[in-house]
C-alpha cells in the first residue's frame, strides 16, 4: 500500500482549515496528480503480475552513517533474480480548466536524469553483495502520463512511455512465469525484502512552515473526518459520547476525534514540539481540556516524563 508523501499530507490537512495561496494550491494539485498516477500504476502491476510478487514502494534507505548516504526508492520490483528500479515521471503538468485535462511541456531526458537513480542502484548492489543475495538491477524511467520528450542517444537505463506501460508489464509477466513458481513465495524473495528493511529510515519531512499571519487564518475546531466541515455537536451513542457533524451527519467517537485532531496539529506544525497552549487554541470551541489531557496521556508519549 502506497502512502501519500509528507508534503501532500501537510497540504491536504491545511486545505481543510484555510485557503492555500495560488502557488501552494498549484503545488497541491500536482502532488495529488502524482499520488494518483503512482497508485494507478501500482494497480496495473497487481493486474498483470502475480499478487505475491516482491516489490518495494516509497522506501528510504540510509546505507553508510559515515558517508551519510541516503537514497529513496519510488518502486522496486523483483522478478526472479532480476530487479527493476523504477523512477516514475509525471512531468511539469498543469490542469487546463477549459478542457479538464493535464498538460505539460516537452521534457528532455539526459544522463543526468538517471544520476540519482544510478546512485540508488549502487547502494542496493552494495547491500546485496554484502548479504550475498544475487540480484541484477535495471534502471527504468517510467512516464505515468502522455508527454512529449527528447532523449540523448545513449542512456544508462530504459525509458518506458505511457502508451507502452501495459506491454512492458506483459513482458514482466512472461518473465515472472518463467522464473519461479508464482504460488509459492520463496525464501529468496523474503531475504530480498528483509535486507532492504534493515537499512530503512524515515523519509524527510516537508519544510513547509506557516508564518504568524497564516496561523491566524487557520479555522479552529474539530474537522469532520468525512466532509471536513468544522461544525460538530456532542451526542450520546449508546454508552459512548460522540461528535455529530451538523453538515453531513457523520458520527465519530469523541476519543478518536480528539486523537485525530491532535495528529492534524502535529502534521501542520511538524517542525516543532507539541505546545499545549497552541494545541488548545487549535481545538477552538470544541475544546474540553480535561478530555484533551486524558487523550494526550493515553495515546501520546511526552518528551519529558515529568509533564505526566
Amino acid at each position: 500500500m502506497r502512502k501519500m508523501c509528507h508534503e501532500l499530507q501537510v497540504m491536504e490537512t491545511l486545505r481543510h482549515r484555510m485557503n492555500l495561496s495560488e502557488e501552494n494550491e498549484e503545488r497541491y494539485q500536482f502532488l495529488k496528480w502524482e499520488d494518483y498516477t503512482k497508485k494507478k500504476f501500482d494497480e496495473q502491476c497487481f493486474l498483470y503480475l502475480d499478487e505475491n510478487y516482491p516489490y518495494v514502494n516509497d522506501l528510504w534507505i540510509s546505507y553508510d552513517d559515515k558517508e551519510d548516504i541516503n537514497v529513496g526508492i519510488e518502486k522496486f520490483i523483483l522478478i526472479g533474480h532480476h530487479g527493476y528500479l523504477i523512477h516514475m515521471h509525471n512531468g511539469c503538468f498543469h490542469l487546463n480548466t477549459e478542457t479538464g485535462k493535464w498538460q505539460g511541456n516537452p521534457t528532455f531526458i539526459s544522463k543526468s536524469n538517471f544520476k540519482s537513480l544510478q546512485k540508488t542502484r549502487n547502494v542496493l548492489q552494495h547491500i546485496y553483495r554484502e548479504s550475498m543475495v544475487n540480484v541484477e538491477i535495471d534502471l527504468i524511467y517510467l512516464f505515468l502520463a502522455p508527454q512529449e520528450f527528447k532523449t540523448e542517444s545513449i542512456l544508462p537505463g530504459k525509458i518506458i512511455k505511457y502508451e507502452d506501460i501495459e506491454l512492458w508489464l506483459c513482458d514482466l509477466q512472461k518473465e515472472q512465469n518463467k522464473s519461479l513458481p508464482i504460488t509459492q513465495p520463496t525464501t529468496y524473495a523474503m531475504d530480498w525484502a528483509r535486507e532492504l528493511e534493515l537499512y530503512s529510515t524515515e523519509p524527510s519531512l516537508s519544510k513547509m512552515k506557516l508564518d504568524l499571519s497564516e496561523k491566524e487564518l487557520l479555522k479552529k475546531g474539530i474537522c469532520c473526518d468525512d466532509c471536513h466541515f468544522i461544525d460538530m455537536s456532542e451526542v450520546s451513542v449508546g454508552d459512548e459520547n460522540a461528535f455529530l457533524c451538523n453538515h453531513c451527519g457523520a458520527i465519530e467517537p469523541i476519543e478518536i476525534a480528539y486523537a485525530r485532531t491532535i495528529c492534524e496539529w502535529g502534521t501542520i506544525f511538524n517542525d516543532q514540539d507539541l505546545i499545549p497552549s497552541e494545541l488548545e487554541e487549535f481545538f477552538g470551541k470544541d475544546l474540553r481540556k480535561p478530555y484533551l489531557d486524558f487523550v494526550l496521556k493515553r495515546h501520546f508519549t511526552p518528551i519529558d516524563p515529568r509533564t505526566l
